[in-house]
């Protein structure tokens, strides 16, 4: 019978968390454990675990990579599942998570969607079909939130995401940033280059309030934000993708870009984005030496 862990990364949110927990509490199928990585300076925090029953706690320093760790080492279950604190997994959470994986011994991770809330209701979303998805070219397609069929990805989204424990030996710190931007695709493509299929199912669903954040992303930090996304970007392609394809997707990254991190390319169709080009291309550079420096068995 496989056991579920719920691995919660928090910091300066215990409301939030507070709720999480309440919503782990009610699945058709209890977690086997809930596991809450917390830093030991988050005082308020601790202070409110104090009261609940039934968590286990692992300490953490910054980086959210650092928390899926800390919790990872903790859990003792066959299955370790990962949501944020401003999250609510919905009751049939656990249950449809491991429905999956009883029945497909092919499968390495399992995720779904999460509903964004704004208000007092989700926000309504068109629906797409492709989902976590990497081209061959090297663009980054996400949808989790917008998904409408069961699928199998290239990766999954840190809000509702669950690993084979055994699979999860990787939680790289070369990436920049405290909630370092693709972090999710990282341990994603870190599973599947082991030879397991990860999956997509729109009916395993989080209810996701986002809250307040504490890792430096503002409306003044914004070339900060193209920087760090630039540089893990094409360290994470240049890292998982085969010979010919890391000179494609060098060429889409460092010519094209995405929204968050743009390119030349992309800035000529929407100039509002010139600002970012210069940074996003710093962090394609040290990028680039990052992944010279720390090249892995994965590629």
């Amino acid at each position: 019978m496989l056991k579920i862990s719920v691995v919660i990364p928090t910091y300066r949110r215990p409301e939030d968390l507070k709720r999480c927990i309440e919503g782990l509490k009610k699945q058709s199928i209890p977690p086997w454990e809930i596991i809450v990585a917390v830093r030991e300076d988050d005082k308020e925090t601790l202070e409110v675990l104090k009261k609940i029953k039934g968590v286990k706690i692992a300490f953490t320093g910054p980086k959210q990579t650092r928390a899926w760790r800390a919790g990872t080492e903790a859990a003792t279950g066959d299955i370790v599942c990962f949501t944020d604190d401003d999250a609510v997994p919905r009751p049939e959470w656990i249950e449809k998570i491991k429905k999956h994986f009883e029945h497909k011994p092919s499968l390495g991770g399992a995720g779904g969607k999460d509903a964004i809330w704004s208000g007092n209701k989700p926000r309504e979303f068109p629906p797409v079909k492709k989902v976590g998805r990497i081209t061959w070219y090297g663009k980054f397609i996400g949808n989790h939130h917008r998904g409408n069929e069961i699928q199998y990805v290239d990766h999954l989204k840190g809000v509702n995401m669950c690993f084979r424990r055994e699979l999860l030996t990787d939680f790289d710190h070369n990436l920049l940033g405290l909630a370092e931007p693709f972090n999710d695709m990282w341990v994603s493509l870190s599973v599947k280059s082991k030879g397991y299929k990860l999956l997509y199912d729109p009916e395993i669903i989080v209810d996701h309030y986002p809250g307040v954040t504490f890792d430096g992303r503002r409306e003044d930090t914004k070339g900060q934000d193209a920087y760090m996304r630039g540089h893990n970007e094409i360290y994470i392609l240049l890292t998982f993708t085969s010979s010919l394809r890391k000179i494609v997707a060098f060429l889409y990254s460092f010519l094209v870009g995405n929204y968050a991190s743009p390119s030349i390319i992309r800035a000529l169709f929407n100039p509002s984005l010139f600002p970012y080009v210069r940074h996003a291309w710093r962090g394609r550079v040290k990028g680039l030496r990052t992944y010279r420096l720390n090249r892995t068995a994965f590629s």
